[in-house]
């Protein structure tokens, strides 16, 4: 089953970006420093896009740049800029696409390089759009030129004229046969043909494969060719690895089958190693934006995050950035090497583009057999991106990099024959990945009974007294996007919120590493329900972030504006299921608002009191009991002033029951009240929260509930899932609010928990809330209006109950009366008193607040009409207008209000007994 495309077929970067998107709480909240990063590429690739589109002639193609060269290059500038701007997410139907890959389907042209991107631009429109099927002549013509053209050894020259033109130069004699660059590109335009199906003999890839081999040169790099510039080069060494991936994919190499230990060739580790050593000289390279599309192709086919040391994608990134002109290309400057703006922007773009998509898996690399089968990751993430219909990758990581840098994957997968050994420290890295929101994804090759036991002595040591539980088969993971009827056997070690562990001992990577899709479609769905169980199905539906975007935010290192203390609360239901959950929102509330939150514990519920915890949590999963002493000492503690949220990790629903029995039981009331959509929590000045967002249903109202303690909100009660949220994980098992309200929720508790004002916090200020007690809303203050005989509207706000307003008139569907109270304040009630009138009342009408007089919230039904009506709200709720409308009518009367009051919830200080 596919997932239909997203909107208009764009891609997250796409050209299209005009729709802005709205948030809960200002953009950075819930989310990591390189988020910004994130979204500067975004703009840098709709600045780039737009270049290349502004840029296009009216005959649909783009002019190459290249001194003496440009009749020879009438169709590679063209393909390329289409190629990029597809990939940008320019739908291939699109008016200026269309007249480009016309242009190029009808114009001639010999060129290796031009018939290579011609075939990665209509390989690209077949896939981006299936029907697309015109173009699948061009490609296979174009396939068949380069196929014919190709050298006795296996490489190509500038020329692609078929081995039916003899007689005609096909190769340069300057460069002595066939040069690495064309020859790369040769490859490409085939590969681009198979991968739309066209056949390919397999002497092709043989030939191609050992024609590499046979030119890489002893110090593992490559040279141009075996004439011109014959010594090693970045460029060239990045062309070689490219190709033998190429090469090795479509062979089928059935040697990694079998476990044989880890399996690698032996010119990939050479040239690897060279890369590592001469990573440097990209940056100086005249050819920068061809090395750097040939750098992420490399490092996307090996899968790994590192050249030594150096974060390819990063730090390509960062040099692209800085790069941009301010009309959105990129250029070589005075020079014409490379074809121009038009081509290097778009190797630019490829690499942004291809460079940041998300990265679905990380394969952990360690000291065994982990690397069995090089390949089989390569093959199942190319599954999953023509299945879902969003690109998507793999990339290698290692205990040598810091466990922050594997968040760009949210599964870390670890597979072997034999026994891992982890020392103590990695063993720490991987229980900080997971604690860090990360999910471990083991699996068992070649039915290696020593990796099967070693892997479990791991997970005692990683996470002891939680165990490795078999599924059973009607779990939700069996279902999740695909129904497997429980098979093949998974296993999984769970927080009681989410999966930390899913393991399997049934070899699925050996299916992945033959690309036996057709053969046994299974092992490719189980792998699609680990990551739709585990990263909800919004994974599948590319909403994975991108590459380089970490779930984990680094260190505050600006000195806060505010302090508040924060306590965890213990009790003997599974008390910290996500340890790390508030250490995370610490760390952004500090960047972002420079609010210092000091989390503490777990403790004691008995130490509380000792602590200078303002806020205390207390979430967990399964039944909630508490000793007596420890209910006297929660309540003590409230009474004094602290404020205590409760949320049922994961939305587990024992937890709430419980905890909602137990907190009644402690503040001697019968029931949780509903927190009004006016309280002062929701209202927070500059974080205001108008909807929450949650996960598995539509955008809606937050529901926190309240519980009272000397007259003020104490408790707040929520049964859908905080604690996972703050983490920022998103798991099918989790019910409850997506992270970026849960952050927000949470952000606005502590600023008022802490006593400080709202301003001091969002708007700069400095001061003090001040506490205030319930009582009268001060009449003097109300300012009246209606619909009609709105001259006589003060009467019902004169404080006598024998003046009134009224309609003057029979009442109608839609006849409003409003009160301005003068500021806001928190509503208790308001009462409509219509005694000396007892007949002139609606049959029902609607009630509407609003903090504004613009934006109103209204009753969610409407009330029933009677001569004196009173309106309680939930706790919290705040207003400065309050308008009546109605709704229906019973008779013909007019409608008459003699008084309007309002009992508020205390915006005032209370008043000293006798006097100054």
């Amino acid at each position: 089953m596919r997932l239909g495309r997203r909107g208009n077929g764009y891609h997250r970067f796409g050209v299209v970006l005009a729709a802005a998107v709205v948030s809960l709480a200002p953009a950075a909240m819930g989310q990591s420093n390189e988020a910004f990063t994130d979204q500067k590429v975004a703009k840098a690739i709709e600045a780039g896009a737009k270049y290349l589109l502004s840029t296009q002639r009216a005959d649909g193609s783009w002019a190459s740049i290249n001194t003496n060269h440009d009749h020879m290059f009438t169709v590679g500038p063209t393909a390329i800029c289409a190629y990029a701007l597809m990939e940008a997410g320019v739908h291939p139907s699109d008016p200026k696409i269309t007249k480009a890959l016309e242009y190029i389907a009808k114009t001639e042209s010999e060129m290796t390089y031009c018939l290579a991107f011609r075939a990665l631009a209509f390989s690209t429109a077949m896939r981006k759009d299936p029907k697309q099927t015109k173009y699948k002549q061009f490609l296979r013509k174009d396939a068949r030129m380069l196929l014919l053209s190709i050298d006795d050894d296996g490489g190509y020259s500038y020329w692609a004229r078929g081995q039916q033109k003899t007689g005609q130069a096909t190769f340069n004699t300057a460069t002595g046969g066939p040069d690495h660059s064309n020859s790369q590109y040769g490859l490409l335009g085939i590969w681009a043909a198979a991968l739309r199906g066209e056949e390919i003999p397999r002497k092709y890839w043989d030939i191609t494969l050992k024609f590499w081999l046979a030119r890489q040169l002893a110090d593992g790099g490559w040279g141009y060719s075996k004439v011109l510039r014959k010594d090693s080069d970045i460029s060239m060494t990045l062309a070689g690895l490219a190709s033998i991936y190429v090469c090795v994919d479509n062979l089928r190499n059935n040697a990694s089958l079998s476990c044989k230990g880890n399996q690698e060739f032996p010119a990939v580790a050479k040239g690897m190693d060279y890369l590592s050593k001469h990573f440097g000289e990209i940056r100086s390279r005249p050819w920068f934006y061809y090395t750097l599309y040939g750098m992420e192709r490399v490092a996307l086919a090996t899968g790994y995050k590192y050249f030594g040391t150096h974060d390819w994608y990063k730090e390509g990134r960062k040099e692209l950035l800085a790069r941009q002109q301010p009309d959105g290309s990129w250029t070589y400057g005075a020079g014409t090497l490379g074809g121009g703006p038009n081509t290097s922007t778009s190797y630019a773009l490829l690499f942004l583009l291809r460079g940041s998509r998300p990265v679905l898996f990380n394969r952990l690399e360690y000291d065994g057999d982990w690397n069995n089968r090089p390949r089989s990751l390569a093959n199942l993430t190319r599954w999953f991106s023509n299945e879902f219909e969003h690109d998507m990758h793999w990339q290698i990581v290692s205990f040598k990099a810091d466990v922050e840098e594997w968040h760009d994957a949210p599964l870390l997968v670890i597979t072997g024959m034999k026994e891992p050994k982890f020392t103590d420290e990695q063993i720490d890295k991987l229980r900080d990945f997971v604690y860090q929101g990360g999910t471990i994804f083991s699996l068992a090759e070649c039915g290696g009974a020593r990796f099967k036991k070693g892997i479990r002595e791991v997970y005692e040591k990683l996470f002891p007294g939680k165990e490795l539980k078999a599924l059973p088969k009607d779990h939700p993971i069996y279902k999740t996007q695909y129904t497997l009827f429980g098979r093949p056997q998974l296993m999984e070690i769970s927080n009681g919120a989410r999966p930390l562990v899913i393991h399997t001992d049934v070899d699925l990577v050996r299916t992945w590493q033959a690309n036996q899709y057709r053969m046994n479609p299974t092992y490719y769905k189980t792998a699609a329900n680990v990551v739709a169980y585990t990263n909800d199905k919004a994974a599948l539906a590319g909403q994975l972030r991108g590459r380089g975007t970490s779930l984990w935010p680094a260190p505050v290192k600006k000195p806060p504006r505010m302090t508040v203390q924060l306590a965890k609360l213990k009790h003997g239901a599974n008390c910290d299921p996500e340890p790390l959950a508030y250490e995370r929102f610490s760390r952004l509330v500090g960047q972002e608002y420079g609010i210092k939150v000091e989390v503490v514990g777990p403790i004691e519920i008995s130490e509380l009191a000792g602590t200078k915890a303002k806020l205390a949590t207390l979430t967990g999963t399964g039944t909630l009991e508490l000793t007596d002493a420890q209910k006297a000492a929660l309540k003590e503690w409230l009474d004094a002033g602290g404020t205590l949220l409760v949320d049922a990790a994961g939305g587990d629903a024992e937890f709430a029951k419980s905890a909602e029995a137990i907190l009644l039981d402690i503040c001697g009331q019968t029931s949780l009240k509903t927190l009004a959509s006016m309280a002062d929590l929701y209202r927070v000045k500059g974080f205001e929260i108008d909807k929450a967002r949650y996960r598995h249903e539509s955008s809606g109202s937050p529901r926190l509930r309240v519980l009272m303690a000397k007259d003020r909100m104490a408790v707040y009660f929520s049964r859908d899932d905080i604690t996972c949220g703050l983490l920022g994980v998103m798991c099918h098992t989790i019910k409850g609010y997506a992270p970026e309200t849960s952050v927000a929720l949470v952000r606005n508790l502590v600023v008022l928990a802490s006593g400080e004002s709202a301003e001091s916090v969002a708007g700069g200020g400095n001061g003090k809330a001040t506490p205030g007690v319930p009582g009268q809303a001060d009449s003097e203050l109300f300012e009246a209006t209606a619909c009609a005989q709105n001259d006589n509207a003060s009467l019902a706000v004169d404080g006598d109950p024998k003046t009134k307003w009224d309609t003057g008139r029979p009442m109608e569907q839609g006849d409003w009366f409003q009160v301005d109270l003068g500021k806001i304040i928190q509503i208790r009630s308001v009462a409509l008193d219509s005694r000396e009138s007892p007949k002139d009342f609606p049959k029902t009408f609607w009630l509407e607040v609003s903090l504004d007089g613009n934006r109103w919230a209204k009753s969610p039904k409407a009330l029933r009409g009677a001569p004196a009506s009173k309106i309680t709200f939930g706790p919290g709720q705040r207003a400065r207008f309050v308008r009546f409308k109605v709704e229906s009518i019973d008779g013909d009367q007019p409608w008459s209000i003699h008084e309007v009051r309002v009992v508020t919830g205390g915006d005032k200080p209370k008043p000293k007994e006798g006097g100054d």
